[in-house]
């Protein structure tokens, strides 16, 4: 290993400092400085507040004749997100190193320590379905993988209550939206409305019985894409199901 070192240094993914041979990906000194979001101890955190108050405002509008009373309050849906994403901090690395440059070794880190402080919450402990947000076809050639994908796969092998099975089957994109990137809130709302469906060969499967969907996705911002999947779910699964929301990053 100090041989391929020296011969192939790595670097810091935040910092760029060439690393040592014993750490992996990030130095021990950034690792310390991470932003947690901490929301893994508080079950009502922001993150949490801010996509249940997305998936009211759509249960409000639905008419009684798809089943669902007038004002129907659905269950409360817990989310967490590992760190904070701000502009000025060179930790918004994480999520571009994993969108944009393909850096699949800083998704499994980043995803896999995700992944153990969900494993800490006692309101995950019951997952038994991970499904991340889909990418549309024509991007996922393009890009050639889907970064929430990366994260999910990541959480799944690490989060230590139980086995989680990764749904890519279930979500599909019905059309290719503009990046989220530099749109306004509201535009963000508008650019994802309706821009995702269940696949009909799934619709058995996620019916039959309650489960527990954790969603994924990279960055949350305002909730409004994690919020569409929800809502193109909603209808398929079984009444009971529970909703919980994941992603590396929580925009401040």
């Amino acid at each position: 290993m100090k041989a391929l070192d020296f011969l192939f240094p790595r670097h810091c993914n935040i910092c760029h400092k060439r690393l040592l041979p014993e750490e992996k990906v990030v130095c021990s000194e950034c690792m310390e400085d991470i932003p947690f979001t901490y929301f893994w101890t508080v079950e009502d955190n922001e993150m949490a507040d801010k996509i249940n108050a997305r998936i009211q405002e759509y249960l409000v509008t639905l008419p009684a004749a798809e089943g669902y009373p007038v004002h129907r309050k659905e269950q409360y849906c817990n989310a967490c997100a590992l760190m904070f994403y701000r502009d000025e901090s060179n930790y918004r690395q994480v999520p571009m190193q994993i969108k944009y440059f393909a850096n699949f070794f800083v998704a499994r880190h980043f995803g896999n320590l995700l992944g153990e402080k969900l494993g800490q919450c006692p309101w995950f402990t019951s997952v038994d379905m991970v499904i991340p947000v889909p990418l549309h076809w024509s991007r996922a050639v393009h890009r050639g993988y889907n970064q929430a994908y990366l994260i999910a796969r990541a959480i799944s092998k690490t989060c230590s209550a139980g086995t989680r099975l990764i749904r890519t089957d279930v979500l599909y994109r019905t059309r290719r939206t503009k990046t989220q990137t530099r749109l306004t809130p509201e535009e963000k709302k508008v650019n994802v409305a309706y821009a995702f469906a269940v696949r009909r060969r799934a619709i058995a499967s996620i019916a039959q019985k309650p489960h527990h969907i954790l969603l994924v996705d990279d960055v949350f911002t305002t909730g409004a894409t994690l919020a569409e999947c929800y809502k193109a779910l909603k209808p398929f699964v079984h009444p009971d199901t529970e909703f919980s929301f994941a992603s590396i990053a929580y925009y401040e």
